[in-house]
């Protein structure tokens, strides 16, 4: 049997886009831990083989610290073979990273959009691994097939692509003609899959340490164990998860709100729901929803309640609209009513940025007019 793993989109020196510039450093001090972890466990465990489909670096951020901390990390597993396919963000150029610097002797990568392959021996098994390269961002497509190859049936042939496949939610429209038996492809999002097409496997490993709040999902590497017996292909893979934190966006829907404490107890009541939410999370808090014209977002008051959670980063987002039951105030004659019908085609825009401008202008008039008063009340109370 060969020991492989299979991990994509690291993406050091990537941004984070976080607004706390400590937390932001934490976080770029724990991929790197994860991905230490990644290579001790790639020593202890005597894996032959590492493929890296894609997204191990920013090109534009990448720094010679981070380089040099990749070179010594590839350098610290001689016993191991690592196959990359530079992907949107680690694209491949004639002034890239990937040609610019001398990788370690076991270090192979794929420079060109075409189909090319690294052979391989084992032991005696013999593996070939077919891939390519992004050369700039945004123009990768899937690659042909690799049928027809010369004593395919006695090795095991791997394709490595960074790209994902059309059909996020439909995944088995990956082409069965392939000629592949383990395909190693990048994805997006932080989630990871593992597919079993009957002569054939292929894997979205998700993300080796999550980076933003797009990385939804258990991730990590692949770990395989494989080989080539009369023909047939025996594969063993599994999930490996090494990730410190994990990010969470969780959506409140505050429609007919009238009062603060419509928001709190939405905000305790999710708290109380999901008690993984810890130390270790990163929570994106998203109310919307059409609320009572004159109510204040209580931003504090709920911000409070989630550091009750010690959360490691807390980001929360109104983009509730003061739109129900609005009808009062499109016909109040006073100032009031002026200030909600200048601003309510802004208010209803499907531009988020015109929305919120609006929202936060009526908003603030209206916070103005009634003196800016902090008692909780209704609808009716406020106007």
């Amino acid at each position: 049997m060969i020991k492989i793993i299979h991990f994509a989109n690291v993406r050091f020196d990537a941004s984070l886009g976080l607004s706390n510039a400590s937390k932001a450093g934490i976080r770029r001090e724990e991929m790197k831990n994860t991905f230490t972890e990644l290579m001790t466990f790639i020593r202890e465990n005597s894996v032959q083989l590492a493929l890296v489909s894609g997204n191990l670096f920013d090109q534009k951020n990448i720094g010679r610290p981070t380089l040099k901390y990749i070179m010594d990390s590839f350098d610290s597993c001689p016993d191991c073979k690592f196959v990359i396919a530079p992907g949107e963000l680690d694209f491949f150029s004639n002034k890239s990273v990937y040609a610019t610097t001398a990788f370690p002797n076991n270090v192979s990568i794929f420079k060109s959009e075409e189909l090319s392959c690294f052979e391989f021996d084992f032991n005696g098994e013999a593996v070939r691994v077919y891939g390519h390269a992004c050369l700039e961002p945004d123009s990768l497509s899937f690659p042909c097939e690799i049928q027809n190859i010369e004593g395919k049936d006695e090795s095991v042939n791997i394709l490595i692509s960074p790209t994902d496949i059309e059909g996020i939610s439909d995944r088995v429209n990956l082409p069965a003609n392939i000629g592949a038996d383990y395909v190693a492809l990048k994805g997006e999002g932080g989630k990871a899959e593992i597919f079993d097409e009957g002569d054939m496997w292929y894997a979205y490993p998700g993300t080796l340490e999550p980076l933003s709040f797009d990385d939804a999902g258990e991730g990590g590497f692949v770990l395989i164990e494989a080989q080539k017996q009369n023909g047939e292909f025996i594969c063993r893979p599994k999930l490996v998860s090494l990730m410190k934190k994990r990010y969470v966006t969780k959506i409140i829907n505050a429609s007919g709100a009238s009062k603060e404490s419509d928001f709190t107890d939405a905000a305790k009541a999710f708290f109380e729901s999901d008690l993984s939410i810890n130390e270790n999370t990163l929570l994106r808090l998203i109310y919307i929803g059409d609320v009572f014209p004159a109510l204040q977002f209580p931003s504090e008051k709920i911000t409070e309640i989630a550091n009750e959670r010690k959360l490691f980063y807390f980001e929360l987002a109104d983009e509730t609209v003061p739109l129900y039951n609005h009808e009062f105030l499109s016909e109040d004659p006073t100032i009031k009513g002026a200030l909600f019908n200048a601003l309510r085609s802004e208010m209803c825009s499907d531009d988020p940025n015109v929305r919120e401008c609006a929202t936060g202008a009526f908003r603030t008039g209206m916070n103005a007019l009634k003196g800016n008063r902090k008692k909780e009340s209704s609808y009716d109370a406020d106007i």
